[in-house]
């Protein structure tokens, strides 16, 4: 078992990511997704500045490179989501975020390597249980669903390149490059597909205490900590496995924002006893993996 405390703290990262989409949601009725994307990697930034600091001396050109290339799918991740978001509810877009799965045992299969049976199992259970909560009743090839399953396919990528450029490196160092290496990339796009800077009124937004915790939370929790033990982690138990894990987020999702609407009281859709079921099976996959001694 001493690969536990890595699946723990995967586990503690989809609690984090699987709430922030209600609170990203929120803040989209204000600002946009460039904006938003710009100042949730500024707020990342700023809390891993002293670790970036403390570490220059160590970093050498592979982590520069690495760290930049697994930047670039981070911050098409995170922008693609936001999108998402202003198509879809933030609990749909957890569901395509845990989707992924699928992706990376597809990959794996065909092209990498050949998955364990366990594994398999629980690629099994994991999809079948998102399919049960993403309700394909409500399923379209409209806009929102089009992005979702093109995020899925990103964050599947954004993986095995984690996994792979993770191996016998500093996995540290190359999640702290990809943090702001993606901050300079979502900057660009903030000036060349929104207004660039001169409408953040940083004032009014400090005042917005609803925007402010959504950067922070976002910023500090989701991106600076939750990015940087994803990067180690999976350096440790495999992006497949990884990705099982993350399933859960889409639980954290739904459940998220009914409790968040009891809360503001406001009108959210409660779950179905189908959806239960398929929230049953991706704990089952979760609890699977655990037992799988392979690093596949």
């Amino acid at each position: 078992m001493y690969y536990f405390k890595y699946y723990i703290l995967l586990f503690l990262v989809t609690i984090i990511w699987g709430s922030s989409f209600f609170f990203i949601k929120q803040s989209l009725n204000t600002i946009n997704s460039y904006e938003f994307l710009f100042l949730r990697f500024f707020i990342a930034t700023i809390v891993i500045a002293p670790f970036l600091l403390f570490n220059m001396r160590k970093i050498k050109l592979y982590d520069v490179v690495a760290g930049g290339l697994i930047g670039i799918f981070l911050f098409l991740v995170l922008l693609i989501t936001n999108i998402s978001l202003e198509y879809l509810s933030s609990a749909k877009v957890a569901i395509y975020t845990g989707m992924s799965v699928i992706v990376i045992a597809i990959i794996d299969t065909l092209i990498l390597k050949k998955l364990s049976k366990l594994i398999l199992f629980s690629v099994c259970c994991s999809f079948i249980g998102l399919l049960l909560i993403l309700e394909l009743s409500s399923f379209s090839l409209q806009i929102g669903d089009s992005l979702g399953l093109i995020l899925c396919t990103v964050i599947a990528i954004h993986f095995i390149l984690t996994e792979k450029v993770t191996q016998n490196a500093n996995s540290f160092l190359i999640g702290v490059v990809q943090i702001y290496f993606a901050m300079i990339l979502s900057f660009c796009s903030l000036l060349l597909f929104s207004t660039g800077l001169k409408n953040l009124h940083i004032i009014s937004l400090f005042n917005n205490k609803e925007i402010l915790f959504s950067i922070i939370y976002t910023g500090a929790l989701g991106t600076a900590l939750a990015f940087i033990i994803q990067t180690i982690c999976i350096n440790k138990v495999s992006s497949i496995k990884a990705a099982v894990i993350f399933n859960f987020e889409p639980v954290v999702g739904l459940f998220f924002p009914i409790l968040m609407a009891y809360y503001l009281n406001i009108e959210n859709k409660l779950f179905t006893s189908v959806q239960f079921f398929g929230f049953f099976l991706i704990i089952i996959s979760m609890f699977t993996i655990i037992f799988d001694k392979k690093r596949v």
